[in-house]
């Protein structure tokens, strides 16, 4: 989960329309009764704009999801019921507001389903003025949801990844649990596909190392410090940008090649035994962290 930036004034159409103007009205009426309407919610519109603000990935466990036709428009706050409290009506004046909609995988959809567990008192009706419906309002805010959301909180802060492809929470947060409980972010398939993206690089660095090895041993590498250091960074230039860009909001499982970018020591160099190539991968990386603090 990354964090991404969502306008929540510029409403896309299927949203802003007289149709769905109308079903909020009847929703406000009709409270958990209401039979809510995925011409609007689940618009045309409304999926390509979601699709675009979440690189084509699911809010929750950044899976990459083509065809699109394979996303879920998720509420955030669950419409029709709440899992966590049987007498609670929905947030049924939720249903069709753009900042409580997400784009999400069908697995972690399928597995959050109506649960919202929260800190703070519950909202059970909708506040009279409209503004306050917004993920932003401290009304909103105010109920200290549980469940991350990458429009507001900083994923980061609360979850991280192992080399193994694990996912856990930062210091036993809360927040980072429970999130990870409600969508099955440590679903078996999601630890090895991320662990797949951590080894994808891991070997290729590995095998560099051999390269560079066998060429210290033919005498094709020069012995001067000067010499050595210039061949390394040559050598490992194009993979230590791979790692870099595999951070990339675009890029599948980001926030895991953030961690991998930044915790470089414990993803790549605490897997190598003391000796030579250890030395030398450690030396490389710190020569490309200086360059790229320069730039």
């Amino acid at each position: 989960m990354i964090r991404v930036d969502k306008d929540y004034v510029a409403i896309p159409e299927g949203l802003a329309s007289a149709g769905a103007e109308g079903c909020r009205d009847k929703a406000l009426k009709e409270k958990g009764g209401h039979d809510f309407k995925g011409a609007y919610y689940d618009h045309a519109t409304v999926r390509e704009k979601l699709k675009e603000i979440y690189k084509g990935k699911c809010a929750y466990c950044e899976t990459p999801m083509e065809p699109a036709s394979s996303g879920r428009v998720e509420h955030y706050r669950p419409k029709a019921r709440v899992a966590e409290d049987k007498s609670h009506p929905g947030y049924y004046w939720l249903g069709y507001e753009w900042s409580n909609l997400l784009w999400s995988c069908e697995r972690c959809n399928g597995k959050k389903l109506d649960k919202f567990p929260v800190v703070g008192t519950r909202v059970t009706t909708h506040p009279a003025n409209r503004s306050a419906w917004r993920l932003d309002d401290p009304a909103m805010v105010g109920e200290q949801a549980l469940l991350l959301n990458p429009e507001r909180d900083q994923p980061e802060k609360h979850l991280r990844f192992l080399p193994d492809g694990r996912i856990e929470a930062i210091n036993g947060s809360r927040r980072g649990e429970e999130t990870i409980r409600l969508c099955g972010l440590d679903r078996e398939e999601l630890s090895l596909v991320r662990k797949r993206k951590v080894d994808e690089l891991g070997h290729a660095l590995h095998k560099q190392l051999e390269e560079l090895i066998d060429q210290q041993k033919k005498g094709q590498i020069g012995n001067s410090a000067e010499e050595l250091s210039s061949q390394m960074r040559l050598a490992f230039l194009q993979l230590f940008q791979r790692l870099e860009l595999s951070g990339t909001a675009e890029q599948p499982y980001a926030q895991l090649g953030r961690q991998m970018f930044m915790e470089f020591e414990t993803f790549y160099l605490a897997g190598l035994a003391d000796g030579e190539p250890r030395r030398l991968l450690a030396t490389a990386w710190k020569l490309f962290l200086l360059r790229w603090r320069e730039t």
